[in-house]
């Protein structure tokens, strides 16, 4: 049973983990997860092999902390899906146990970035469990005496499979979404397959969602709670092609389920002095 922090040469630094369930590693540079492997069972995570593993880089896989925007900002300048994932978290604790999983918790606050993405002060702490399965919970504090802090976020889970045209996905039959690919709104009355590239947001999902991979024999269920919406994403064969961090055939062995929170209303505005939590449960099943 360890829990170590390591830092390779010009690289960044990394948690590893490892107990009698699984092994994991989190980088401390975006606060993110970016292995979850039970022993003797392929990766649960994916991760590209050509993702930028530098500070002020977003890292292509595992599971990014999108917040407190998601995708493009009104303005230019400012980076697409937030700012969490560019800048270095600190360790607030660990924990092993001799027969259980282990605990991470790492913490990012309005003192870590620069002032211009500070319209409210905030702290935010993510927990990471790690056993038979894995547990991620984001939780957004606004310190701040009086201004209300506005935000939407997105744990952006990169989940691993054995082959995108032979996966399916349940939990979001008659469930409305928004195409991105299409630009409209639609709904399915079966589970998602894909024949092309897919970029949906489910913007009234709360129930589980389960990838089913008769490749690996597996399926991954995805619980969450304080999320309000869900997006699923593959880029297919095009658009892997223009993205540098990512592979032109890695389409085939990834997709992207993410627990997300969308603004609107009076979701996603933390009052002074409260929080949020968002947390997402992956558990894995062989068939």
């Amino acid at each position: 049973m360890s829990i170590h922090v390591k830092c390779e040469p010009d690289g960044i630094p990394l948690i590893t983990v490892c107990n009698r369930f699984a092994s994991a590693v989190i980088a401390l540079n975006g606060g993110q997860i970016l292995e979850y492997v039970r022993h003797g069972e392929p990766p649960v995570l994916w991760m590209s092999q050509y993702s930028y593993l530098e500070d002020g880089k977003a890292i292509r896989g595992g599971v990014p902390i999108v917040w407190p925007w998601f995708g493009a900002h009104q303005n230019n300048e400012m980076p697409s899906h937030g700012f969490a994932r560019l800048y270095r978290w600190e360790i607030e604790c660990t924990n092993e146990s001799t027969d259980g999983p282990s605990k991470v918790v790492l913490t990012l606050n309005h003192r870590q970035v620069p002032e211009k993405f500070v319209d409210a002060t905030f702290d935010l702490r993510m927990t990471f469990i790690i056993g038979m399965e894995l547990s991620m919970s984001l939780e957004i504090i606004n310190t701040d005496n009086e201004k209300p802090l506005s935000y939407s976020c997105a744990l952006h889970s990169y989940f691993n499979i054995s082959e995108i045209r032979e996966i399916s996905i349940n939990g979001l039959e008659n469930i409305a979404y928004r195409d991105a690919v299409a630009g409209n709104d639609g709904f399915d009355t079966k589970p998602i397959q894909f024949d092309a590239e897919l970029d949906r947001i489910y913007r009234d999902s709360d129930e589980p969602c389960v990838i089913h991979d008769p490749g690996y024999n597996r399926q991954i269920e995805i619980i969450k709670s304080g999320s309000n919406s869900t997006v699923v994403w593959n880029p297919w064969i095009e658009k892997s092609k223009r993205l540098q961090d990512f592979g032109d055939d890695e389409y085939n062995t990834m997709v992207c389920v993410e627990t997300a929170n969308f603004q609107r209303e009076d979701e996603g505005i933390v009052l002074p002095k409260q929080s949020d939590i968002i947390t997402s449960i992956i558990k894995v099943k062989n068939l």
